[in-house]
């Protein structure tokens, strides 16, 4: 069977890893991390945290424990994060901390997107595999290239 024929019988899947086929060993045989255990989860946890909280978790003989104590008390260390960005960017305003913020914020600033107003715009969706590159085009038209350079 040709890889062409391999890749147009393919099954179609839905998205995670396209080389992925049901059957095949785990790409991922732990999976995702246990609720709780995530990133994610451990800042949302933190974050929610007072001072009185984390200093008991880090203990006070460290130098974070040490930076807790002196942290105003019953104030959850997500307003304090937020305090500290902002005290930076008043006293050490940094462009790409201004940046962070305003795209978390705000969402990140529309870029339009530019070119010849008279003609229409082309899209390409361009697939490459270890054997061809097959170009689709938004009116729908498929060419293989490797066939055209070939030629």
């Amino acid at each position: 069977m040709s890889e062409k024929a391999k890749i147009a019988n393919k099954p179609k899947n839905k998205g995670g890893n396209p080389e992925w086929q049901k059957g095949m060993k785990s790409p991922n045989p732990t999976g995702r991390p246990k609720d709780g255990e995530s990133w994610a989860a451990v800042i949302k946890e933190v974050s929610n945290m007072n001072t009185d909280d984390i200093l008991a978790l880090v203990g006070k003989n460290n130098d974070l424990g040490k930076a807790m104590a002196q942290m105003p008390k019953n104030v959850q260390m997500k307003y304090l994060v937020v305090a500290r960005v902002m005290a930076q960017l008043m006293f050490e305003p940094q462009s790409s901390l201004w940046n962070s913020l305003m795209e978390r914020v705000e969402g990140k600033v529309a870029q339009p997107i530019t070119g010849d107003s008279t003609a229409p715009l082309r899209i390409e969706v361009i697939y490459v595999d270890n054997q061809n590159t097959i170009t689709e085009t938004s009116s729908g038209a498929v060419t293989d290239k490797s066939a055209e350079e070939k030629a």
